[in-house]
């Protein structure tokens, strides 16, 4: 009974199992095709990045390649052109002339990369001449080590070869006409002429052509070479210890600041065939106390001589045409000057300072006296000024203390502002018919003048014009005048005349600005129909 019962329910055990050993396999096979399907998916997938990687890999590979060609290409022509002189990749910039050019290297650009250890500068350039090397043309072209200057090039501009390491020589031709400053400087292989405690470049021909600059700062004198044509910008600037130097004849050219801060330096002789003396060539040479300049002489510069306090009298040779501004500005010891009959033009503050000057006589050829150009000269007794001076600048002659008498041409136009303010000596005035506006301050507290007659064409008088003249006591004013400004005769309290050349209806007709006539004396104004007194009323002829 027993085996009878157990018999059926070990059958259904069995059964059971192999219905759950079908389904597990039923599962696995389902899991095997979704795990299949999967694997085909992303094989898919990673054969597609594949493929897209291997595309961005080509394009990086190719261009690196090309970066790689360009790399070798330029090393390829930086070894021809290093090797070998070169004009390529040169910058040239037109002049004002509109007919010349400038050379220089340009700050980027395949000169720069290539670093050439030749150059070659051509002496044309689209069928004009390259005449300058252009201010710091070839700075720091370390590699350079010969370069080729054309006969067509005049100026070598400042800091021209700075820092040009490797160059070792230069020929300098005989066209070049100025160096600038620092034009050489740092070039520590370069060969130079050594002659008389200075150093020298040149040419085959002319080994001294050009004086570069002294062999130290430290020198107490020097000979300059016989051949010299050129002395370059600041040759001899701070030689501190300078006391003499002869200049040949040869030379023909001196640069800016050529012996600037020479303060042991006391005379100099510029040759006959110097042309200009530049700006800064002589300044703050504190010791010098003569100057001999040569007849070729046509212009002196800026600063010439600006400070050259024990400098005692200049004659200035009839080639000179123009005086530069601030050119003797304090020379306190200057006592007299010799303008030549061919300066047109006395620049800003020429003279400026120069309080020992007694007299000066401005020539016919000069047409403008520039502004401050004799600015407390305050022993400046007389000024004669020619009759070609068309304008008298801002403050010419300012704080003229001793000034006892000026005689302006018949060719002044202007007479600018505060041009005799404070000339507390100054007596008498005469403007020419030929002027038409005084300037605003113009005799300001001229207090010992006591008569000025005004030109038939001033059409102004501007404010403060004759302020505190305090001993003017007459005025002769003509009817071309149509407007007196604010406080024209202020504190002029000696006034006792004013001459009108127009009627009475024509003086209360003029613009007169506020004050003009506070604190003066009590004047008439005397016109050519009757008499206005200084309280309005009218007396009729």
């Amino acid at each position: 009974m027993d085996e009878m019962n157990h018999l059926p329910e070990e059958q259904n055990n069995e059964e059971l199992k192999e219905q759950d050993i079908t389904a597990i396999e039923g599962v696995k096979e389902s899991e095997k095709d979704y795990f299949n399907l999967s694997d085909k998916k992303h094989l898919k997938t990673k054969t597609k990045f594949k493929n897209v990687n291997k595309a961005e890999q080509r394009k990086i590979l190719s261009r690196f390649l090309l970066i790689v060609g360009i790399i070798a290409v330029l090393f390829i022509v930086r070894a021809v052109i290093r090797n070998n002189p070169t004009s390529i990749g040169l910058k040239y910039t037109l002049n004002e002339d509109g007919k010349s050019y400038t050379v220089s290297v340009p700050y980027i650009g395949i000169l720069r990369a290539i670093s050439p250890k030749y150059i070659i500068i051509p002496d044309t350039y689209k069928d004009f001449p390259v005449t300058n090397i252009g201010n710091s043309a070839f700075y720091n072209c370390r590699s350079l080590t010969s370069i080729t200057i054309p006969d067509s090039v005049t100026n070598i501009g400042y800091s021209a070869f700075y820092g040009c390491r490797s160059l070792t020589s230069i020929d300098i031709p005989d066209s070049v006409t100025y160096i600038g400053d620092y034009a050489f400087s740092n070039c520590f292989s370069l060969q130079y002429n050594e002659y008389g405690n200075a150093i020298y470049l040149g040419n085959e021909k002319n080994p001294y052509y050009a004086l570069i600059e002294a062999k130290s700062t430290a020198i107490t004198s020097c000979d300059i070479h016989s051949n010299a044509k050129v002395i370059a910008c600041e040759a001899f600037c701070n030689c501190t210890s300078l006391t003499s130097v002869t200049i040949p004849d040869s030379v023909t050219n001196i640069g800016y600041g050529a012996f600037e801060n020479c303060y042991s330096l006391e005379s100099i002789i510029i040759g006959d065939y110097v042309t200009s003396i530049v700006d800064h060539a002589f300044r703050n040479c504190t010791s010098l106390t003569s100057v001999t300049i040569g007849d070729s002489v046509t212009s002196i510069g800026e600063d010439a001589f600006y400070g050259c306090s024990k400098l005692t009298n200049v004659n200035i040779p009839d080639s000179v045409t123009s005086i530069g501004e601030q050119a003797f500005y304090k020379c306190t010891s200057l006592t007299s000057v010799t303008i030549g009959d061919s300066v047109t033009s006395i620049g800003y503050s020429a003279f400026s300072g120069c309080s020992k000057l007694t007299n000066v006589n401005i020539p016919d050829s000069v047409t403008s006296i520039g502004e401050h150009a004799f600015y407390e000269c305050t022993s400046l007794t007389s000024v004669t000024i020619g009759d070609s001076v068309t304008s008298i600048g801002y403050s010419a002659f300012y704080k003229c203390t001793s000034l006892t008498s000026v005689t302006i041409g018949d060719s002044v136009t202007s007479i600018g502002y505060a041009a005799f303010e404070y000339c507390y000596s100054l007596t008498s005035v005469t403007i020419g018919d030929s002027v038409t506006s005084i300037g605003e301050y113009a005799f300001y507290e001229c207090t010992s003048l006591t008569s000025v007659t005004i030109g038939n064409s001033v059409t102004s008088i501007g404010e403060h014009a004759f302020s505190n003249c305090s001993s003017l006591t007459s005025v002769t004013i003509p009817d071309s005048v149509t407007s007196i400004d604010v406080q024209a005769f202020y504190g002029c309290t000696s006034l006792t005349s004013i001459n009108f050349s127009g009627t009475v209806a024509q003086w209360n007709a003029m613009s007169k600005g506020n004050y003009w006539n506070s604190d003066t004396g009590n004047y008439i104004i005397y016109c050519t129909d009757g008499e206005i007194a200084k309280s309005g009323i009218v007396t009729y002829y």
